[in-house]
């Protein structure tokens, strides 16, 4: 009984039977969701689904055609949407846009106060910029920010990754985990939901009510879907046998229409529907995109970098960069916004050429290039014609295949065929291109943000086709989930022409997260106030302030070693001597454990710094 009372205490806000649309078929039909106090809820989807108006229905922004959204008396919501709009003139101030969001709920001294507040703790400074004048990632994050001074029991959040770089998400991953309230997130970042959600809602047609929810993070609700669709797919067959056998005693026309008969009639309609419904659902399951056309070349190396430097204008992209492509290879280019990665990819694929060192590409190399401005494509083009420019048919991979087929294959519904590539979204024009450049035959794919914009059955369905793809990949991408799980290695752009090679995308985000707080600590003054309880923090002594003060050269030192050593392993030289290769292979262990010792040596003195040890 206690048990009970405290579920019914901690609940939220209830939907009962909702039934709402925009059209002939409604998103949702019956569906039902509780959210509880303290739950961290990750909702995904197909793009179009009805995420976002989930969202609005949850937060009281739209009512239901049928059925009712009971939130908890008093309860709080706070919506911060997919795109906020600040003015294009500059703007109020951070500090003041803030405090405006905050005077929602307290009092006008009180806003400004908890603005100020929130604005130091986040890295805004003073908040004197204007709002029209930050970046996408800083104008992301002050959005949240405005959902966050709000003071909200329940914050629900659109899309709050768009625009971030991995710093920014972080910092989002780090805030919802220490969040004392409850939450529900729309994302497509696969990555972020691992980490933070703990219970998932995905809102399909694929599912009868529009909608599924498990609890567990992306990859338990994964394994929760699949054996959801093995259900599914076993309760095709059984309907299908039974659909055989009233269809068998249809057929042969009982006589006498009884009451019985009747039943059996209606009883096989209501089969052949329930039938037709879930193969609907099992045809919708796994969105494909095409696989990658090889041109089937055999050759080893496709891509040489050798002492490579470029700079555009003063800023420096590379400096004596080198490192070998070779096939049935993936690897990730990393790197902080404008560190110069879509650079990198225009000079591997020869459109810029080096100002010092060489870039060799194997013999008549077949290059494929995804933009990531989407050039390739003509907006004033229709989405028929970008997907089949030589008429209703393409020829793939040596076959016809008719231009609504070829559509289908991508997403595309017959009724969008004619509508002109400018007025397709975002994530239809990737859809669009990946259709184009599938078509080509290729040794190398150059893929410059191709997950931009998708949803996760496009992300799920290009992840296939990208590790089924024989020849070499260069990828760039926000999606660390996809990168992580691709790439055999990492080059990785750290600004100002500095470059390091790693091998795994944990090793990055480690090297990223340091670097960010041994940034942190360098703008904090020296002299702190002691905390409430009078007592100063800890401090280290005389040797080891000095040891951790020269910590991050140490580690950039190491690492450099550690690229070398594993640039090492590929010279062909080295390869083919046996006493040198055994000593390259103890040079490339004794760096990496010298990396990894740095590492753990520079927590331990981070734990006394906080007061941990």
């Amino acid at each position: 009984m206690t048990g009970s009372g405290s579920l019914l205490l901690s609940l939220l806000l209830q939907c009962r039977n909702i039934t709402h649309g925009y059209g002939p078929r409604p998103l949702f039909s019956g569906m039902s969701l509780a959210i509880h106090q303290g739950e961290r809820l990750g909702i995904v989807g197909p793009n179009g689904a009805g995420k976002s108006t989930l969202l609005a229905l949850l937060g009281g922004e739209l009512a239901p055609d049928e059925g009712e959204v009971t939130p908890r008396r008093g309860l709080r919501i706070v919506l911060v949407s997919q795109a906020e709009r600040f003015p294009a003139d500059g703007g109020p101030g951070a500090i003041d846009w803030l405090a405006e969001q905050a005077a929602r709920c307290f009092a006008e001294g009180d806003a400004r106060v908890r603005a100020a507040s929130l604005l130091t703790r986040h890295g805004f400074g003073d908040g004197q910029q204007a709002v029209g004048r930050l970046s996408g990632g800083q104008g992301k994050r002050l959005a949240i920010l405005g959902g966050l001074v709000q003071d909200p029991d329940l914050l629900l959040l659109d899309e709050p990754t768009n625009h971030l770089d991995l710093d920014s998400i972080l910092w989002l991953e780090d805030l919802l985990a220490r969040a004392s309230f409850t939450w529900a997130v729309v994302s497509h970042a696969r990555m972020f939901l691992e980490r933070t959600a703990g219970r998932m809602v995905e809102v399909s047609g694929l599912f009868p009510t529009g909608l599924l929810a498990m609890d567990g993070n992306w990859s338990r609700f994964c394994r929760h879907r699949a054996d959801y669709l093995e259900g599914l797919q076993s309760r095709a067959g059984s309907l299908s046998n039974k659909m055989r056998r009233e269809e068998e005693w249809l057929s042969r026309g009982p006589k006498a229409r009884t009451t019985k008969a009747n039943y059996r009639i209606e009883e096989a309609q209501r089969l052949r529907e329930e039938l037709a419904g879930v193969r609907e659902q099992l045809q919708n399951r796994d969105r494909g995109l095409g696989d990658f056309t090889a041109s089937g070349r055999r050759s080893r190396r496709l891509i040489h970098v050798e002492n490579c430097s470029f700079a555009r204008g003063k800023q420096s992209i590379v400096r004596d960069l080198t490192f070998t492509l070779n096939n049935h290879q993936i690897l990730g280019l990393l790197g902080a916004n404008g560190s110069g990665k879509s650079t990198l990819l225009s000079l591997l694929r020869g459109e810029l050429r080096p100002e010092q060192g060489r870039i060799e590409q194997a013999p008549e190399l077949r290059v494929v290039w995804f933009s990531q401005d989407r050039s390739q494509l003509n907006p004033e083009d229709s989405l028929r014609r970008a997907l089949a420019p030589e008429g209703d048919h393409i020829l793939y991979r040596g076959r016809q295949v008719h231009v609504v087929g070829w559509a289908a294959r991508f997403g595309f519904a017959t009724d969008r065929l004619d509508v002109l590539v400018r007025d397709l979204s975002g994530g239809e024009q990737a859809r669009a291109l990946i259709a184009g450049l599938v078509r080509s035959e290729a040794d190398v794919l150059l893929l410059d943000e191709p997950t931009n914009d998708l949803d996760i059955p496009a992300l799920e369905a290009l992840e296939r086709s990208l590790g089924d793809f024989p020849g070499a990949v260069v990828l760039v991408t926000h999606d660390r989930w996809l990168i992580s799980r691709l790439a055999d290695r990492f080059l990785c752009l750290n600004g100002g022409g500095a470059w390091q090679m790693l091998a795994s995308y944990d090793q990055w985000e480690k090297t990223q997260s340091k670097a960010g707080r041994a940034a942190e600590r360098k703008e904090t003054p020296k002299k702190q106030a002691p905390d409430r309880g009078g007592r100063r923090p800890p401090r280290l002594s005389y040797l080891e302030q000095r040891e951790f003060d020269g910590m991050e050269e140490r580690i950039l030192t190491a690492e450099q070693t550690l690229a070398e050593a594993e640039a090492a392993l590929e010279d062909p030289a080295i390869a083919r001597d046996a006493g040198k290769l055994t000593e390259a292979t103890r040079q490339l262990a004794t760096a990496r454990e010298e990396v990894e010792g740095l590492y753990q040596r520079w927590s331990e003195l981070e734990g006394k710094i906080a007061g941990k040890q």
